[in-house]
């Protein structure tokens, strides 16, 4: 998966956490999950590394936050 630019698999994982948000009908979780994405893969493709460094935490903070959600559900 080396080939797949960061941009494109930050959004992507934005978009399949908001889908699953969405599921749970948190909408502005959602469309805030989103937006960061959104920001991100900009900035991603426009190729900072620092922000790659803010993708990796933001990732790893965004699937810890769901699994905590999930597992109070």
């Amino acid at each position: 998966m080396s080939g797949i630019p960061n941009s494109y698999t930050a959004l992507f994982n934005a978009v399949t956490d908001a889908i699953a948000l969405i599921n749970e009908m948190n909408f502005g979780a959602a469309r805030e999950t989103l937006k960061q994405g959104q920001c991100l893969a900009e900035d991603l493709y426009m190729g900072e590394t620092e922000d790659e460094r803010r993708a990796k935490a933001w990732m790893k903070k965004l699937d810890e936050s769901m699994r905590k959600e999930s597992a109070e559900t």
